[in-house]
């Protein structure tokens, strides 16, 4: 049952970057790399959950209904994890049971379902699932984000003060799929997200401010103190990891916003080659090697997914740039295309 309260999260894969993909061999993990994966956080958790809800759903029965899941997971986690690291049969059973019921949300259509099921997810997750039962928290989080029930996102909000990283994680999560779903509910976790921007933990201040980047609009003045303060994150975490993802969404929100800082940042280092070619590669500060260009591909692709929700010329002068002349045949095609949008838009 107890877990590790440093326990790490379960990193969250992406799937290729679509249109905008590396025209070079993939070098070893590296900061750009890393920064890739965190580009389209709802889509990556969301697919990321169905493959693994799918692959535990096959190996536990197939025949159980939604109800007789929702009955193991009222059951007891047992001894928890035991001798050696090893999980109790038990606890194991019940995470089984979490990922099939993500794999039967699919199958539900009906609203008054899927309110049905969100309710009593809830009811799980407050009545009997312990603090310290991260996987089961992490997973029934994701799960109520997809849900996007009335009544759930308070009990996932409660999460941010969670001890374990993992969780915290998931809450994070959780709250960006919910855009999804209510975006003007969603703006009410601005107040608990924000503090996580100064979270011990990388992975924890990343998604941070990759959740105020979708969340924030025009006009949030309140965000820009903390945002500039998170840029200027340094040092290692507990795990010895960069906090440079942090700087990257939070230059890319300031921008959003109109800030001066974030837009600087953004038009002469997120979409210049020459200056990510200065940019430690490495995220866990074991080494001095600087971004190459397989990199710096996924880096600007990073930053060119947010560029239509900017308005400064600076950055636009940027996307031509990157349209009529870089070396990637598939990043011109991304900023051509964020140029066709932005000229049909003009012409409305």
């Amino acid at each position: 049952m107890p877990q590790s309260p440093d326990e790490s999260a379960s990193a969250v894969q992406t799937p290729d970057m679509g249109s905008v993909k590396s025209d070079a061999l993939a070098p070893p993990p590296s900061f750009g790399r890393q920064l890739a994966q965190l580009v389209i956080i709802p889509a990556l958790i969301a697919l990321c959950a169905i493959i693994v809800f799918w692959l535990f759903g096959s190996l536990a029965s197939g025949g159980e209904n939604l109800q007789e899941q929702l009955a193991r997971l009222r059951q007891s986690s047992g001894a928890g994890k035991v001798v050696a690291d090893l999980q109790d049969p038990r606890y194991k059973d019940r995470c089984q049971a979490a990922f099939q019921i993500s794999v039967l949300i699919e199958k539900l259509k009906e609203p008054k379902e899927r309110l049905e099921l969100s309710e009593q997810l809830v009811e799980v997750l407050e009545k009997y699932v312990h603090k310290d039962e991260a996987d089961l928290q992490y997973w029934l989080l994701l799960a109520l984000g997809r849900l996007g029930q009335p009544g759930a996102l308070e009990p996932i909000l409660a999460r941010a003060d969670s001890h374990l990283m993992k969780v915290r994680v998931a809450m994070i999560g959780a709250v960006m799929m919910w855009t999804d779903h209510d975006m003007a509910a969603v703006r009410s976790a601005l107040p608990r997200i924000l503090p996580l921007l100064k979270d011990q933990y990388s992975e924890v201040r990343e998604l941070a401010a990759a959740a105020i980047s979708k969340i924030a609009m025009p006009g949030d003045t309140q965000l820009i103190a903390p945002l500039k303060e998170a840029m200027q994150s340094l040092g290692v975490d507990p795990k010895n990891r960069l906090y440079q993802s942090t700087v990257i969404y939070s230059a890319i929100t300031l921008a959003i916003l109109g800030d001066e800082q974030g837009i600087e940042y953004v038009a002469k280092v997120l979409l210049n080659r020459e200056a990510l070619a200065q940019l430690r590669a490495d995220i866990t500060n074991q080494s001095d090697v600087l971004m190459n260009r397989n990199d710096q591909d996924y880096a600007i692709a990073a930053t060119l997914f947010y560029v239509d929700r900017m308005t400064d010329d600076r950055i636009w002068a940027r996307v031509v740039d990157l349209a009529e002349s870089d070396s990637s045949v598939s990043i011109r095609k991304a900023a051509l295309q964020l140029l066709a949008g932005r000229k049909a838009v003009e012409q409305r």
